[in-house]
């Protein structure tokens, strides 16, 4: 590299970057491009986009879960910046992660809330936290009658959300 970064953890970041690939025998080819650059505009606007599809439960919200029901052991379709326990899966790349694909991860000992058929056939038991959700497509593996809980579960809360 000719040039570095003025910002420090960048720079060390790129050192890092380029130590890895040299002690793994990569050849790295750095490209300089100007802001101005459609390429990295593209990039700068992905990098700032709010994903409307990353959600998960609040702090208070998962002590009075954790209570109630707890203790939780993996937090499948997470996300590097919202999982709740050490041990997640998530579609995104992250080094803390223990799968990427939920659907090929075994599920033998965990609850899958996702995939109720598939807790039902892999005699698996836990927690599922959905909002009252009449209109999903998995209701009646939850409430065939569509008010009762099945026998799958152990027990529901349903909350009213009107203020």
């Amino acid at each position: 590299m000719i040039k570095g970064s003025s910002k420090p953890y960048l720079q060390k970041m790129a050192l890092q970057i380029f130590r890895k690939c040299k002690s793994l025998r990569i050849s790295l080819s750095v490209i300089w491009r100007s802001r101005a650059d459609p390429r990295l505009e593209i990039a700068d606007d992905f990098s700032r986009a709010q994903d409307l599809d990353d959600w998960g439960v609040d702090d208070d919200s998962l002590a009075e879960l954790w209570l109630r029901a707890g203790p939780f052991s993996i937090d499948l379709f997470a996300s590097d910046l919202n999982h709740r326990l050490p041990t997640f899966v998530s579609k995104i790349a992250s080094e803390k992660l223990i799968g990427r694909d939920a659907f090929l991860f075994d599920w033998s000992g965990f609850w899958q809330s996702f995939c109720l058929s598939a807790n039902k056939s892999h005699q698996t038991s836990g927690d599922l936290i959905i909002p009252r959700w009449f209109s999903l497509y998995a209701w009646p593996l939850i409430c065939s009658d569509g008010v009762h809980l099945n026998k799958l579960f152990r027990q529901t809360i349903f909350e009213s959300n009107s203020a």
